[in-house]
């Protein structure tokens, strides 16, 4: 029940924000492109691009253990950890 209300919740809050703020939000974001920059973009131009290697290596690094951790959930058996009885 609650798994499905947890879908229904997203869902609704997508729905919501697209009727009552999707103009405002497509209106800022057309305009984002041609607007002068702001003091924040001007101190953020100082610093380098970080390079797409860098993401990539995190995401590896971050995704990694998902293999692992899917065998040790679905291939050890639950009642041989859990059997306290001898």
């Amino acid at each position: 029940m609650s798994y499905g209300l947890s879908f229904a919740t997203i869902t609704s809050l997508l729905v919501y924000t697209y009727l009552h703020h999707g103009k405002t939000i497509w209106k800022q974001w057309k305009d984002s492109t041609h607007e002068k920059p702001d003091i924040h973009m001007k101190l953020m131009k100082k610093y380098k691009e970080a390079p797409g290697w860098w993401y990539m290596t995190l995401f590896v690094l971050v995704s990694s253990p998902i293999p692992g951790l899917f065998y040790l959930r679905f291939s050890v058996s639950t009642d041989r950890m859990c059997n306290t009885d001898n």
